[in-house]
């Protein structure tokens, strides 16, 4: 072997040396920190959340299976919702995580579920011995979701429904407004519990298909039938929901909003007093 093949083999072998040693001594997990979002009602401690995500100290930070960690969190602790687990340095993660709230509720013989809005089972409150209340403040959910072995920390119902639930709370707390003094906000996740009842879903066809409905009873008599939810409900939400002003500013009450599709499939508009 010539005197140059050897320089260069060994030139090699400290590089890959070199890499070994950087990456087994510098790019390895040595600090894990916890950011909160929003405010948390659940006493659960930092290093709580940091052992039960799993991550081995010292293993290589390129090689974290965060979607495993977020997993192993969420189901130890269903009201908390990890956002985002990332790298910030050669040796830090960042586990961001916020509370999930309850929104809404689906009732069976046995128990009552209480849910967030991605259709997450927070609680079980279990109809046995002393009866528990129905819950007044949460929407209820009217269409039917399999709860056949499920338990705190899973997700209930498809992933059409889960969607359309998380995608109706969007919908509602980015465009739909109240009057706050001089001002207009935006409603918040307790304006839409304190005005929707209820979340139910129907079927309607054209000639050439059929489609599915949401229908959203208010709490002061009002309804949304609102054709095919799946597609662009955050401007369905607010057409239906400037229709209900205008109507509202008439003196009307008690009315349904309709958003159709007519025979040929052109959506429309419509509405129908009481």
């Amino acid at each position: 072997m010539s005197k140059a093949k050897i320089i260069l083999i060994s030139v090699l072998i400290g590089l890959i040396a070199f890499v070994a040693i950087l990456f087994g001594t510098v790019f390895c997990l040595r600090h894990q920190e916890i950011e909160r979002i929003g405010e948390f009602s659940v006493e659960i401690s930092n290093q709580d959340i940091i052992s039960t995500a799993g991550f081995k100290k010292g293993g290589s930070i390129f090689m974290l299976d965060k979607e495993k960690a977020t997993q192993n969190i969420e189901k130890s602790y269903p009201e908390i919702k990890v956002v985002q687990i990332r790298t910030v340095s050669i040796n830090k993660i960042q586990i961001v995580i916020k509370q999930r709230e309850k929104m809404f509720y689906y009732a069976t013989e046995e128990n009552y579920y209480i849910l967030d809005e991605e259709c997450k089972i927070l609680e079980i409150l279990t109809l046995e011995g002393e009866l528990n209340t129905e819950p007044t403040d949460l929407i209820k959910i009217d269409f039917s979701i399999d709860f056949t072995n499920l338990q705190a920390g899973d997700f209930a119902s498809s992933d059409y429904n889960r969607n359309l639930t998380q995608n109706l709370y969007i919908a509602i707390i980015t465009n739909v407004t109240k009057q706050s003094g001089e001002n207009e906000d935006y409603y918040t996740r307790e304006d839409m519990k304190n005005s929707i009842k209820s979340v139910s879903l129907s079927q309607a066809s054209t000639l050439k298909e059929n489609y599915t409905r949401l229908i959203l009873l208010t709490r002061t008599g009002e309804t949304l039938d609102i054709a095919k939810p799946e597609d662009n409900l955050c401007e369905k939400i607010n057409i239906c929901y400037s229709a209900i002003n205008k109507l509202k500013s008439e003196g009307e009450s008690n009315f349904t909003i309709k958003i159709y599709l007519d025979k040929d499939g052109n959506q429309k508009l419509g509405y129908s007093l009481a």
